[in-house]
């Protein structure tokens, strides 16, 4: 194969889709590398968008930069690639004492949070969800059905032979001044979307594989939103829900495990009264960084060669904010934000 294009893309995973449309929607062309792993983050993740986080249930980092652009950016693909795999979705977060819905109901009238919150309730929005002291509704907020994003793109790219279906080799990249050449492909730039493997151009970044688990349940259950506490319970289609996730840095397995189901029916059982049945699992391995911020940048001696990577349990957020910055550096030479960029672990090179 002789070809010419702006731009090798190695990995489809969520990163690499959405850095090839944020590529292609500005004019340039790609040539993606990719063999798929079915159990890779991407194709496992309940891609969640939640701007209020954590047991503290504070807002997420960067979320004013982040949250205008995830809907349009995502139902603008939708357009492109005619489906739909964005489902908005309001998070309802139960209170867990009297002092957390004061707390809520004071901020959410401040500028800092107004923004994010639909409603807040000063007793039970649920039956079937224990939540005494009422809850909080977040917007803009629901998950990205990622398998059907994937499966789209990598039909539109395949449309536009675009797309290689195998392992990428870094050992036959031929780096030349201002350019790069793989097995015929010649382009100025390649960018690593290789999730927790990194190969060895970029073994000096101290990534943390961490297991994941999410559970397949049916259920009595009937709610309208994402309930997230302790565990997100997602609703999905004819009474059936994903429950999740837990982090397992210890166990790197594939597979579903005894201690990870037990934990989420616990979890799940102390926010939710309704009955159930367990009917399936995933387990997936996420690429995260020990900063939580992730792996973008050029790489620090062969600047033909970039990454864009290690975006964790909030790669539907992070990606398409970055994807376009990352674009606007290839391009124009724009400084990339310091918190994001792997020049920070340039020591350990």
């Amino acid at each position: 194969m002789n070809k010419k294009v702006d731009f090798i893309i190695v990995g489809q995973g969520l990163a690499g889709s959405v850095l090839a449309h944020v590529l292609l929607k500005n004019g340039k062309t790609v040539h993606v590398f990719d063999k798929i792993e079915p159990h890779s983050s991407s194709m496992v993740a309940a891609g969640l968008y939640n701007p209020i986080t954590g047991r503290k249930m504070v807002k997420t980092w960067n979320a004013d930069k982040l949250f205008p652009l995830i809907e349009s950016f995502y139902h603008e693909i939708e357009s492109l690639l005619k489906c739909q795999f964005l489902h908005r979705v309001n998070i309802y977060r139960p209170f867990v004492n009297m002092a957390e819905q004061n707390d809520w109901q004071a901020k959410s009238t401040d500028p800092e949070f107004e923004s994010y919150v639909e409603s807040i309730s000063l007793g039970p929005s649920y039956d079937c969800v224990v939540n005494p002291f009422g809850g909080i509704s977040l917007r803009p907020s629901g998950y990205v059905d990622i398998p059907c994003f994937l499966e789209f793109t990598r039909s539109y790219l395949k449309e536009l032979n675009s797309i290689t279906p195998e392992l990428f080799d870094e050992s036959l990249i031929k780096v030349d001044s201002g350019s790069v050449e793989y097995r015929g492909i010649s382009a100025y730039k390649v960018v690593f979307c290789t999730g927790i493997n990194l190969g060895t151009l970029f073994d000096f970044l101290p990534l943390r594989p961490v297991k994941g688990e999410i559970l397949e349940i049916s259920s009595s259950l009937s709610v309208d939103a994402i309930i997230n506490r302790g565990v997100f319970v997602l609703p999905k289609i004819d009474c059936k829900y994903r429950v999740g996730a837990t982090y397992n840095w210890k166990d790197l397995s594939v597979n579903m495990t005894d201690k990870g189901t037990s934990y989420l029916k616990e979890k799940f059982e102390n926010l939710v009264t309704a009955n159930y049945k367990v009917v399936g699992g995933k387990a997936g391995i996420r690429p995260t960084t020990p900063d939580r911020k992730p792996f973008i940048g050029i790489h620090p001696s062969i600047p033909e060669i970039g990454i864009f990577n290690g975006f964790g349990t909030k790669g539907v957020s992070l990606t398409p904010y970055y994807a376009n910055q990352l674009y606007r550096v290839l391009e124009f030479g724009e400084e990339l934000d310091s918190e994001v960029n792997i020049s920070r672990f340039f020591s350990l090179s």
